[in-house]
């Protein structure tokens, strides 16, 4: 869209309108117009694309917050990772976007380097009002370090600098405004890795950190009180078993610490996957279908025992928060056997993490909210994020 210089630089943002009012105008234009305020001046393009306006609108509340979800076409009926690899060629994961105030879905435009979708195991992420995907296999299954960001203010991609070096199935997360961890995984050659890179989104650059402790392929994460948690793992010498400890980076001091015995609700210690969430300050996590909140003075995981967590969804995918609402989407089969991916919402301000037994009725918290979705947005979800635009 091409862009008009409608007003001089003396005018101001709005003529006759004084500089605070003709902002506080602009920063109650809905995001998805963003892109038509950028096309009326380089002025107000400049404005609606920076970190400062973005800023601006999160003091003054009038941001929305968006459920986004690394999504296959409902045509993908399967309800595994796998079998999804075995087909050898894009599956068409893209980014599927809900506005929780309107209660919409969208799909977000394809990155110009994968029009027919995002890589298969890619990772995403969401900072700064913006969404960024990382990594991740092409449709030869080769190893991408190819990184690229969304700016909601003008709806499109671009590329931002590549990851240092090769990593599949590594975890990552934003610590601070502007910054991401990418923890473990494994290199081209099998081999698990314990060494961690961040990416600078204001530079547009990667420096390397102190490492883990230990390889940790395939773990998970969350950040909790602005540290970096990475959790469970296994060493290159242990394809496929999990370990029990974790390790905390903690940016103030730049190095790492171990926990031991943080991970496993039972006899078996199985991977983490991507239902690791922090909602208000609590640790969250799925197995299976039961929903258990972290104790960290007893370093111990506790059944939410009234949880409610419905029956035929089968198995959570991935989670993600928004305030205190813990946002869950999993695989549902129908009488004819047949898959599809549902979106639920809990609220967890009303679950007390260290009830060991149910509460009475008049205090059950057992109810689960069904996002409503149409069959385009139904299909296998890898992993989801919330962003606040």
């Amino acid at each position: 869209m091409e862009v008009v210089d409608s007003y001089d630089d003396d005018q101001g943002l709005i003529p006759d309108l004084p500089e605070h009012v003709a902002m506080l105008c602009l920063m109650r234009v809905p995001i998805q117009a963003h892109a038509q305020l950028g096309a009326v001046s380089r002025k107000w393009r400049d404005l609606v694309e920076s970190a400062e306006f973005y800023e601006n609108r999160l003091r003054e509340g009038t941001t929305g917050h968006y459920i986004c979800l690394l999504q296959a076409p409902p045509e993908s009926h399967s309800s595994t990772e796998e079998t999804l690899v075995s087909q050898h060629g894009p599956v068409g994961y893209g980014v599927s976007l809900y506005n929780m105030q309107q209660q919409t879905w969208e799909r977000l435009p394809p990155v110009p380097e994968y029009p027919d979708g995002l890589p298969l195991f890619c990772r995403f992420v969401a900072l700064a009002g913006k969404i960024l995907v990382i990594g991740g296999w092409n449709s030869e299954m080769e190893t991408l370090l190819s990184v690229h960001v969304f700016h909601f203010s003008t709806r499109t991609w671009s590329k931002c600098a590549d990851m240092p070096s090769a990593r599949s199935f590594f975890t990552c997360g934003v610590v601070g405004k502007n910054r991401v961890l990418v923890a473990g995984g494994h290199d081209n050659g099998k081999t698990a890795l314990k060494t961690v890179d961040a990416y600078d989104l204001e530079n547009d650059c990667w420096e390397s950190i102190p490492s883990m402790h230990e390889e940790r392929d395939e773990p998970g994460s969350v950040v909790l009180d602005g540290k970096f948690f990475v959790i469970s793992g296994y060493p290159t010498t242990a394809q496929g078993r999990f370990v029990a400890s974790a390790e905390v980076y903690d940016p103030s001091e730049n190095s790492w610490t171990r926990i031991e015995s943080m991970w496993g609700m039972g006899s078996t210690i199985s991977s983490p996957g991507q239902t690791l969430v922090v909602v208000e300050g609590k640790l969250f996590a799925f197995q299976e279908q039961q929903l258990f909140c972290y104790n960290a003075e007893k370093n111990k995981w506790e059944l939410i025992t009234d949880s409610g967590y419905p029956s035929d969804i089968i198995t959570p995918m991935c989670a993600t928060a928004v305030g205190s609402m813990l946002v869950v989407t999993g695989a549902e089969k129908n009488e004819a056997d047949e898959t599809s991916f549902k979106t639920l919402m809990y609220d967890t301000s009303r679950a007390d993490c260290n009830l060991s037994a149910p509460r009475s009725s008049e205090t059950s918290c057992n109810e689960w909210q069904m996002v409503v979705a149409d069959r385009q947005f139904q299909g296998i979800a890898q992993i989801s994020c919330a962003v606040e635009v």
